[in-house]
């Protein structure tokens, strides 16, 4: 009983390396943009999916060679569903075929199928079963030693859209005696320009336009956002560059976004600021290497979905799990789940704490110079606000049955009441050179078609030199050259201006 005992634990031992093989080629495949944190808790989670598949699976069976693989042939199905749904779709797009009215019930009487012929075959199942394992061994092996050359060849280095020389042109140290003033990046998320919403939306933004008008700002009217998703707006600006894309990223997936991250956290400019002793704070949505940010980052769940996205259970939750815990299957009422609450309090939370601290930090003098990122998801949806600020009905937004344009204007009211406040404590004079770049990393708009372009590169860019010298400012001046001109005006610095121009990008579905 003891050596069976033994057997029995030696073949769960051997499955085990399934959900190794899982993990590790999810993150090879994604090298250095899924964190080793994320990896063992998808390994840890597997694992236990595993046992609880071998465990049902040895009660069936009472043998350990069936039970192997019969839980091999499960947790195939459990790995892979993604990737044979998707093959699917592509193969028989509209079908019934990849409807899960019939795919699941299929599926289903496929297992009931291969657990009745397993365990009425005994002949070849020894056989099968040394297969399976030396199929395993040879997939966790190859994972390995990839995972080895990766990181011997700094295959990470890859993540950044930049091409090679743009990243060895990091700024060098020079003399420069003028006074080192503290630089404010405000990003608000989806802020439309005022031009872009008089004429895409009917709405008259001058109240801002007046306060920025009589705070001494100047404001680019003609601007136009470098591309149209967050994570390549913002990658573009701190590295005063354009990103090195290939035609086809234009339709990306969220290998492509990540990268896009990535090359924001990894930026030029702020360890060139840190050189020349600036204090780097983040109350951003991202993280800086130098920086992270004290919330919660924005998308931060996207590295484990890369991976677990492919997984039966994930995918399924994903696909027609939302109807469920929105809806009561007995009373057909909408509920709201502790999920959208959690979602919503993070957000607000998030929101609250870079907007105040934001206004903290424009109110008073460091010992040093300071970089302050300050980043909103304001107007950007989720639209929890009305123009006065009270919560929008939580029933009308999971139903869907608020009107998106007008729900971002009344949430773009709202946000105004912050952005007076910006603008105000922006020109406080606190004994230092400052400089104030109110942005946003695009306009309104769905990022699903190219139709709508222009309304989507319509975006807010408003600067602030305590000096009140904008010279070297222009009506059409976008984000890619923002920090070009502040470089060469506060750091003696002669970068040359790059054309201003915009491109669309799409997430492949």
């Amino acid at each position: 009983m003891k050596m069976s005992s033994k057997k029995i634990a030696d073949r769960l031992l051997l499955l085990s390396l399934f959900p190794v093989f899982f993990v590790l080629h999810g993150y090879n495949e994604n090298f250095g943009l899924i964190t080793l944190p994320v990896a063992i808790r998808l390994f840890i989670y597997y694992l236990v999916v595993t046992v609880i598949v071998f465990i049902i699976s040895f009660i069936l069976y009472r043998e350990k060679e069936k039970t192997f693989v019969f839980s091999f042939f499960c947790l195939s199905l459990f790995f892979f569903f993604g990737y044979l749904y998707d093959t699917l779709k592509s193969l028989f797009a509209g079908h019934f075929i990849t409807s899960y009215t019939f795919l699941l019930p299929f599926l289903l009487c496929l297992l009931v199928l291969l657990f009745f012929y397993i365990k009425k075959r005994v002949k070849w199942i020894g056989l099968i079963s040394s297969y399976i394992k030396w199929l395993l061994f040879a997939f966790v092996f190859f994972e390995g030693i990839s995972t080895i050359y990766f990181v011997i060849t700094d295959k990470n280095s890859e993540n950044i859209l930049l091409r090679p020389d743009q990243q060895s042109s990091s700024e060098k140290m020079g003399d420069c005696d003028k006074e080192k003033p503290d630089i404010f990046f405000v990003v608000l998320d989806e802020y439309t320009s005022s031009e872009g919403l008089a004429k895409y939306f009917g709405f008259d933004n001058h109240r801002i336009d007046s306060l920025f008008d009589s705070e001494g700002f100047f404001v680019s009217r003609g601007s136009r956002s470098n591309y149209n998703m967050t994570a390549f707006s913002l990658s573009s600006t701190l590295n005063y560059d354009y990103l090195d894309l290939k035609k086809s990223d234009s339709v990306y997936y969220n290998d492509i976004f990540l990268r896009g991250i990535e090359t924001f956290k990894k930026n030029r400019l702020t360890p060139y600021l840190a050189d020349q002793d600036y204090e780097i704070i983040n109350y951003g949505c991202f993280d800086l290497e130098n920086a992270v940010t004290p919330t919660y980052t924005f998308f931060n769940d996207l590295g484990r979905l890369m991976i677990d996205n492919q997984t039966f259970l994930t995918r399924i939750n994903r696909d027609i799990g939302w109807k469920f815990r929105y809806t009561n299957v007995f009373t057909k009422e909408t509920r709201i789940p502790r999920s959208y609450k959690k979602g919503k309090r993070d957000h607000i939370f998030r929101n609250n704490f870079n907007a105040d601290n934001l206004l903290k930090e424009m109110s008073r003098k460091g010992d040093r110079p300071r970089f302050i990122y300050a980043h909103l998801i304001l107007p950007h949806d989720p639209y929890y606000f009305d123009s006065s600020g009270n919560f929008v009905s939580d029933t009308l937004l999971i139903q869907g049955k608020v009107n998106k344009e007008n729900a971002y204007i009344n949430q773009l009211k709202y946000c105004n009441k912050i952005l007076e406040k910006m603008i105000s404590a922006s020109v406080l004079k606190t004994g230092r050179e400052r400089v104030v770049v109110i942005e946003s990393d695009h306009g309104f708009g769905y990022h699903d078609n190219a139709a709508f372009s222009e309304r989507e590169f319509s975006n807010l860019n408003a600067y602030f030199f305590s000096d009140k010298n904008y010279q070297s400012l222009y009506p059409t001046i976008s984000p890619v050259n923002t920090f070009r001109i502040i470089l060469n005006k506060y750091f003696c610095k002669d970068l040359p201006l790059l054309k201003d121009s915009s491109s669309f990008m799409r997430q492949k579905k």
